[in-house]
């Protein structure tokens, strides 16, 4: 069986629900095959990359899998880069907008994603899910659990793979702004259903 944690994001700037955290609420796998472990994290630069290291080190899973909210997509993007600095353009939830910010002083300028992503990304595109590849994780907290997760399990010798795919909006998001791209719940669910089927 193959354990993995599954990370989405609390609430950020002015929102009042993230995508992300929806997400761990619509876990659909075979329970024979896969043992998950949903975890929220903070948008804090303090905090998350401690919450999500110490799940590792607490479940030592096969695969670890972060979700976050992009609100200038409107399709799936599997990152493949996670870079060894945080450059916040707006503030945590703690008030904190860390500038020039290295995430290890001892660690590499960046990562690769050790999801198989080109894999994920033609299941998805079969389940007809608007996907990409992208090259940029931003230098917010996004990145920065991306990066620390990569970290740790490089350090640690671990054989855990690891990733982060940012997503849309929901629709309700969007009701004030309709300029905004989004993707329906249902939709990000079968993303999520064809994301762990392809592990």
């Amino acid at each position: 069986m193959k354990k993995i944690i599954i990370t989405g994001f609390e609430p950020f700037e002015k929102e009042t629900i993230n995508p992300s955290q929806e997400l761990l609420k619509h876990i659909d796998c075979d329970p024979n095959l896969f043992q998950v472990q949903p975890i929220l994290l903070p948008v804090t630069v303090k905090e998350a990359g401690k919450v999500i290291t110490k799940a590792i080190d607490d479940i030592r899973p096969d695969y670890v899998i972060s979700f976050g909210l992009n609100g200038k997509l409107s399709h799936i993007a599997l990152e493949r880069v996670a870079l060894n600095i945080v450059d916040a353009r707006i503030p945590d939830n703690n008030g904190e907008q860390p500038h020039d910010m290295i995430i290890n002083q001892e660690g590499p300028v960046a990562y690769w994603s050790t999801l198989p992503v080109r894999t994920i990304e033609q299941n998805l595109k079969e389940a007809g899910i608007p996907v990409k590849l992208s090259y940029s994780a931003g230098t917010y907290i996004c990145n920065y659990v991306m990066y620390s997760a990569l970290d740790f399990i490089e350090k640690r010798g671990f054989q855990t793979k690891s990733g982060f795919i940012h997503i849309p909006f929901l629709p309700e998001q969007c009701l004030e702004n309709p300029l905004r791209s989004s993707m329906d719940l249902s939709l990000l669910k079968k993303m999520l259903k064809t994301v762990i089927s392809s592990l």
